[in-house]
């Protein structure tokens, strides 16, 4: 069987300078994810710009597209509580965002291949997940795509975990215990 010959014609770019082929990488790959969160509802305060690719669905973003969101959402964790961003994250995770201040630490990290995200609280070896912090009623589903869960984990940190962002770690100790008293454990 005779493999076809790529047609380079169609990678060629027209008069305005783009590429009538979706798929060519001489194609602009950059759009405005404000304009793909407000079509969508998820709205977009900081008004950051990072990079869709056309050529993979909306709902997989790229590292781009992730570090942007985070860096959007996160923003109130160094503007407010005098967080920075590291360049660390979390060994099996390259799709993450860490903000560190002293033995205090954010972890905000993309899963399942680029359909979820997850946000975990650190305290020097310390980890919970975020969901530990939310009072019972508000442990919902997050929203559809990975970038909305990003947003809605940076406003449920915000509301419901204020006090550890802060310096105040009671809540958050108490929250550890209930976690290590409720997790699985290898038998003796």
């Amino acid at each position: 069987m005779a493999v076809p010959e790529h047609d380079h014609a169609a990678d060629q770019d027209n008069d305005d300078g783009h590429n009538a082929n979706p798929h060519s990488k001489t194609r602009p790959r950059l759009r405005l994810i404000d304009h793909v969160c407000n079509s969508r509802g998820w709205g977009s305060p900081l008004g950051y710009t990072a990079g869709v690719t056309p050529d993979k669905p909306a709902d997989i973003p790229s590292l781009a597209d992730f570090i942007g969101a985070c860096d959007a959402s996160f923003a109130f964790l160094i503007l407010e509580h005098g967080f920075a961003r590291v360049a660390e994250t979390m060994d099996h995770s390259p799709f993450g965002a860490r903000y560190r201040q002293g033995e205090r630490a954010v972890d905000i990290y993309g899963e399942s291949y680029g359909k979820t995200a997850a946000c975990s609280l650190l305290r020097g070896t310390d980890r919970i997940d975020l969901v530990w912090m939310l009072p019972a009623a508000e442990r919902k589903k997050l929203p559809n795509g990975q970038l909305a869960q990003v947003a809605a984990l940076a406003e449920q940190l915000k509301q419901h975990a204020s006090d550890f962002l802060s310096g105040d770690t009671a809540r958050y100790d108490t929250a550890l215990a209930e976690w290590k008293s409720k997790r699985p454990r290898p038998p003796q």
